[in-house]
């Protein structure tokens, strides 16, 4: 173990993606268990785009988003914090809701036209959840963990996001098919 934690010490964004790579990964699991029953097998292909999509997208624009935000708003305190989460709600939640739509309809080799489509269909519900939930967790992650455990700490705030996303990625809005 001694060679990851130099690894993740002089590399801190591998942290990120090695915990966001799993993460996403067992957020689709579990969407699968609990909210297709129908489906007798896990679909590891999903399970692999999901994977994927956390390691390779979500952890590097996560990390650049700690580090810009933290060089915008220094101080660790709880107005900073709350300042932090309220600018990431109308900066990085859209930006990154239309690349998990696009992208995972990308890497699913659907059309751009198809990808267009869904985002119309799920961008604001799912934006709307996400202010709900990702203010909070981000209120409390700039404002009580120190900068470089931030990203693993919403690396499983993600885990539950993430098996939002997965459920509203395979669902009609707000339930049933």
């Amino acid at each position: 173990m001694n060679w990851s934690r130099q690894i993740f010490n002089k590399y801190p964004i591998t942290r990120g993606i090695v915990t966001y790579g799993f993460s996403y990964a067992t957020s689709d699991l579990i969407a699968q268990t609990f909210f297709r029953p129908e489906q007798e097998k896990f679909n590891w292909k999903e399970v692999s785009r999901f994977g994927l999509f956390g390691s390779l997208w979500v952890a590097p624009t996560v990390y650049t988003w700690i580090k810009t935000s933290s060089k915008l708003f220094p101080a660790p305190n709880l107005q900073n914090a709350l300042k932090k989460a309220i600018v990431e709600q109308f900066t990085y939640c859209p930006f990154a809701i239309t690349t998990f739509y696009t992208g995972m309809n990308l890497l699913q080799g659907r059309s751009m036209d198809h990808a267009t489509n869904e985002l119309r269909e799920k961008f604001w519900p799912t934006y709307q959840t996400g202010a709900l939930y990702w203010v909070s967790v981000q209120t409390l992650n700039f404002a009580m963990i120190i900068e470089k455990n931030r990203v693993p700490v919403m690396s499983v705030a993600s885990l539950v996001w993430g098996t939002f996303l997965s459920y509203m990625k395979f669902e009609k809005v707000w339930g049933g098919k």
